[in-house]
Parts: C-alpha cells; sequence; structure tokens
C-alpha cells in the first residue's frame, strides 16, 4: 500500500514511479494522493466524462439492469413509471433515449462481473437534473432498457397508463421485425 501521512505521499521513488501524475508537481514539493492516479493506465471515471457532461449513478437491481447485462460502453434507454398528480393514475413515460453507460458498480471497462447495485450514465446537465428529479419521485427506482448500439433512432413515446393495457387495438397482436 501508499506510506501516507495526512494524506500525502512520502517521497518514495519506486513507489511513485508506478502512479501517474495528474497534474503539475512542485520541485521538491510533497506528493498528496489527490495528485496521482492509482496507476499509470488507469483513467478515473472523472476523466472519461468530457467537459459539458456530468456522471449520473442510477441505483439498479437484476431486474433494473436486464439482469446485470448491461455493460460499460451500452447504450440503454430510461424509462421511469410514476404517478401523475394532476390525473391521479400511475403513467409509465421514457425519459432519456440512448444514453451511454459509463460503469457498472464499480467497472468502467465491460466485463462479465455479475451482481452490481449502481450504473453510471453520461449526460448532459439538464438530464442529470431531470435523472436526479425522477430518482427521487420514483423513490430510487428508473428501468434501464438495453438497446443495440447501432439503433440511432429516437422515437416520441406517449406515456402508457393503464388505459393502455385494457385498450384491444395496443394489445392485438402487432406485427413484428422478422430476426
Amino acid at each position: 500500500g501508499l506510506k501516507t501521512e495526512d494524506n500525502f505521499l512520502w517521497q518514495d521513488r519506486e513507489l511513485l514511479a508506478a502512479l501517474e501524475v495528474k497534474g503539475d508537481i512542485a520541485a521538491n514539493g510533497l506528493i498528496y494522493r489527490a495528485m496521482v492516479a492509482a496507476s499509470r493506465g488507469a483513467e478515473s471515471l472523472a476523466q472519461k466524462i468530457e467537459p459539458g457532461w456530468r456522471a449520473v449513478t442510477l441505483p439498479v437491481d437484476d431486474i433494473y439492469s436486464q439482469g446485470y447485462q448491461i455493460q460499460p460502453g451500452d447504450r440503454v434507454d430510461i424509462i421511469g413509471t410514476f404517478t401523475n398528480p394532476n390525473e391521479r393514475q400511475i403513467v409509465t413515460k421514457t425519459i432519456l433515449q440512448r444514453v451511454y453507460v459509463l460503469s457498472t458498480g464499480t467497472a468502467v471497462e465491460a466485463s462479465r462481473s455479475r451482481g452490481y447495485s449502481a450504473v453510471t450514465v453520461k449526460v448532459q446537465p439538464p438530464e442529470a437534473e431531470l435523472l436526479t428529479f425522477a430518482l427521487a419521485a420514483q423513490s430510487g427506482r428508473l428501468n434501464l432498457v438495453l438497446r443495440n448500439p447501432q439503433d440511432y433512432e429516437h422515437p416520441e413515446f406517449a406515456k402508457t397508463d393503464i388505459s393502455k393495457i385494457f385498450d384491444s387495438k395496443t394489445t392485438s397482436k402487432r406485427e413484428r421485425l422478422q430476426e
């Protein structure tokens, strides 16, 4: 482990040679933990976010993360189910489409790891506010829908409520694309 005292690293050349410097360090100055990355080539999550973008972490479980099949680099749609206070009914709405997944749990690269409890996505600042509000209104549950990375469509969806489930046009047999 790193030898630290009051959050700065001892000047151990071998240890420091394995670390990546995040910024300028003054000659003969103290080297603080925040000034270095864990190892060369390791990129922090913050470094993966381009200027103007934000990372938002969403709580998930096996159901809300497509059975833990969502991996960093995937694209997802984010759907929420809420109670509409004006109509006093439950509605489901697609909140964001084709959102880039930065990490699953602590993994920032695709892996076969199972059992994470959070997915971090990359969004614009207004979308970060929207997701934060949706999580609060939803008591912390949103559904992530995995999509094909080549699917660039952003169709408009009307909200779904209980009436669509009982609408024979909606629930009738539909033509499906052949695989």
